[in-house]
């Protein structure tokens, strides 16, 4: 009961952080404005969750410092994907 349990929410951890970096390359994708508050409100997530996940907050702050392209962010997006599995 216990591993399953652990399995589940190992995978839901996952799965959601998927989801806000795949958020992040639709914002850039669409021409939105990338920082903390617009991809909390986009991702439904807390800010907090934002800042506990180095990978997210690398994302959020090369977004903002450099404004990476399109193909810049996927590729990144990627290998971190990669990094998760």
């Amino acid at each position: 009961m216990n591993k399953e349990l652990i399995a589940k929410t190992k995978a839901n951890s996952e799965r959601l952080l998927r989801h806000t970096l795949d958020t992040i390359v639709r914002m850039v994708n669409d021409g939105m404005e990338v920082n903390y508050f617009t991809v909390a409100a986009e991702a439904k997530v807390s800010r907090p969750y934002l800042y506990r996940h180095p990978e997210i907050r690398e994302k959020i702050d090369a977004c903002r410092v450099s404004k990476m392209t399109k193909d810049e962010l996927r590729k990144e997006v990627i290998r971190l994907r990669a990094t998760i599995k």
